[in-house]
């Protein structure tokens, strides 16, 4: 377990820093903070629950991705993008059909994108994971679809490290990291 310098440095260089200089958390880890006035009162426990929570999910996704030697991309939008060579977005206006990011459109079966962040491993693409609310079939067979076609794509699934009881979906390059495990939360995190 990182102590709360360690992690804050670590963090650092998974995620990168923000302008005002805190660590750039994805979207649901950053640092739990006071309610307002205009929201349901909290007592100091819950509080402190609260802060302990996100400092194990902030704590496991950190020790994850150092162990894996991840870096967060800060240009990785969909699966697509671990098919490139270079970590790069979408094309905004695409010339083939396979180009078209599957992120920002209205097809029902990518609901499985939720909580995206995308992973480089030497400054290249390497994994993607997501973190949504649930898992249907028809997400599943999205998934597989994916993977099917290219060789060096994999696909696992866990438990989320959002929480509030996310899966997890992980699509990796195998040419570029042979197996990436689920990124597991701590049974006694509050959410």
């Amino acid at each position: 377990m990182l102590e709360k310098r360690d992690l804050h440095v670590a963090a650092l260089r998974v995620f990168g820093r923000s302008t005002d200089g805190a660590v750039q958390w994805p979207y649901g880890l950053h640092n739990a903070a006071r309610r307002r006035r205009w929201q349901t009162p909290e007592s100091p426990e819950d509080f402190t629950r609260r802060q302990a929570s996100q400092r194990a999910k902030q704590q496991a996704i950190t020790e994850w991705a150092t162990g894996l030697g991840l870096r967060r991309s800060q240009v990785g939008c969909c699966p697509r993008w671990l098919t490139r060579t270079t970590s790069r977005k979408c094309p905004s206006e695409p010339t083939h059909p396979e180009q078209e990011c599957m992120v920002y459109g209205s097809d029902p079966r990518v609901g499985w994108l939720d909580h995206v962040i995308a992973w480089n491993l030497n400054g290249r693409p390497a994994v993607f994971t997501t973190a949504p609310y649930g898992l249907e079939d028809i997400h599943r067979m999205e998934v597989a679809s994916l993977v099917a076609p290219d060789l060096q794509l994999d696909a696992a699934f866990g438990a989320g490290w959002y929480g509030f009881g996310t899966q997890q979906v992980i699509l990796w390059r195998r040419d570029r990291i042979p197996s990436v495990p689920a990124c597991d939360l701590p049974t006694e995190t509050y959410c």
